[in-house]
């Protein structure tokens, strides 16, 4: 296998392993490891890309708490083959609340720099030297940039860089060792990536996030309290709302059952009478004594020792009075109400007199109408179409003789139709509409004639 090969392969197992995917056998990742590494035993690439993919598994990262965390540390026995042991964090470390080396800020989970050199003392990681990147300047936000390596048997070494700048050395004692803050922070990430803790955090990190963390976390836990408030001020309402609903309905069932009850012993007192030893009113009652409107007996009554009778004379006083007052209201207001009308009375009659001066008038025309009566049977005999012919038979062959003659007789006729005429006024019949004008015969009439 060429160099290249391996290192690819290498690579992969690195990389399976930072993503805390577990070997099925440790024993056959020895193996391979050591084929990989010696020269005199070769394996082909295809062999060995094969066996990396059957001997790790997938797992699905599950949180696990910190301190059930296991860390493992391989060793070589007598015979030289590779053993491992495993402890948890929490037998490891102190786990003592006031200063212990775990804790938690937000939803990130912390672990002491004290902490991280206990874990590599047992697990036997060892950090090469600091490497400086980067020195304060203006453009690097004046901090130290440091790189650390990681490294333990049977494990690819790591590489982590730390940094201390203006953002995140914001606490007095980071900002003024500010190499020293980077050289711990990139030891710790070294370690912990290592290991494959990657969702877990050194404390001194925690400066450059932990006041943004706590900020937020008090931001929700204050976010939390008010909605459980406003939820229960909610709760309270909708249920003072029912209760004040209920206790409506039952002053309005008691107001009923106190009107109805009124009303009944009102009607009762006025049964109530008096004594036959009265000496104004022996069983007489009280209801009859307020329609007398005697009402200085009736006050007198009010301070009687019998408690039925005085209660009866108030009562009734108070009814009696509000039977007043009702009837007053009433009459005041229909005195109101015929002031108003005489009040509009006047406006009434002129707004009819200008309908009657702006409305038109309508005189109705009388005419006087003759009765027409038919002519007579001795001009009405000759039919209308004869006439006209023989008169344009006459103008078409009359000589001037006979033209003469003719203007005499038309003299004759003016003379004679006014007595005719009033001997025979002329007078109109009205048509019946069953009768049908008479149809008459059509006539040529001639130039002249026209």
């Amino acid at each position: 296998m060429e160099h290249q090969d391996r290192r690819e392969i290498l690579k992969d197992i690195a990389q399976r392993l930072y993503h805390n995917e577990q070997p099925k056998s440790e024993q056959i990742l020895n193996l391979l490891m050591q084929r990989l590494y010696c020269e005199n035993k070769t394996i082909s690439k295809k062999f060995a890309t094969k066996l990396v993919k059957r001997l790790f598994v997938t797992t699905m990262e599950v949180k696990i708490p910190l301190m059930e965390r296991i860390v493992r540390r391989y060793y070589k026995d007598k015979k030289g083959e590779m053993q491992y042991e495993e402890k948890k964090i929490k037998e490891i470390v102190s786990s003592d609340k006031k200063d212990g080396d775990i804790w938690s800020t937000g939803s990130k989970q912390l672990i002491s720099h004290a902490g991280i050199k206990k874990i590599a003392d047992f697990a036997e990681v060892t950090f090469t030297s600091p490497e400086i990147i980067d020195r304060p300047n203006s453009n690097n936000r004046k901090g130290f940039y440091l790189v650390v390596g990681a490294s333990s048997p049977n494990r690819v070494p790591t590489y982590e860089v730390g940094s201390a700048h203006d953002e995140n050395a914001k606490n007095k004692i980071s900002d003024e060792f500010r190499f020293e803050m980077a050289h711990k922070r990139a030891m710790d990430r070294a370690l912990l990536s290592h290991l494959g803790f990657h969702d877990i955090y050194s404390s001194e990190e925690s400066d450059a996030w932990s006041t943004e963390e706590n900020l937020k976390l008090q931001l929700s836990q204050k976010n939390n309290q008010i909605k459980q408030i406003t939820n229960e001020g909610n709760r309270t309402r909708n249920e003072m709302k029912v209760e004040n609903e209920k206790l409506k309905a039952e002053i309005a069932t008691l107001r009923q059952d106190v009107e109805r009850r009124s009303v009944f012993i009102d009607k009762l007192l006025s049964y109530v009478a008096l004594p036959a030893n009265d000496e104004k009113y022996p069983n007489q009652y009280l209801s009859t004594i307020v329609e007398r409107k005697d009402y200085e007996y009736m006050q007198g009554l009010t301070k009687n020792n019998d408690k039925t009778i005085r209660y009866a004379a108030i009562r009734l006083l108070k009814l009696d009075a509000m039977h007043i007052e009702e009837q007053e209201a009433k009459r005041q207001k229909e005195q109101e109400i015929e002031k108003n009308e005489q009040s509009q009375g006047p406006i009434k009659e002129q707004i009819k007199i200008n309908q009657q001066i702006i409305a038109p008038r309508k005189e109705p025309v009388k005419q006087e109408y003759q009765e027409i009566k038919p002519l007579p049977p001795e001009i009405t005999s000759q039919p209308l179409a004869a006439s006209v012919e023989a008169e344009s038979l006459v103008h078409q062959e009359k000589s001037p003789e006979e033209e003469i003659t003719a203007t005499q007789e038309v003299e004759s006729m003016q003379q004679t139709a006014p007595s005719i005429l009033q001997s025979k006024p002329f007078t109109m019949t009205p048509i019946e509409p069953e009768e049908k004008p008479k149809e008459f015969e059509h006539v040529d009439f001639t130039l002249e004639d026209h």
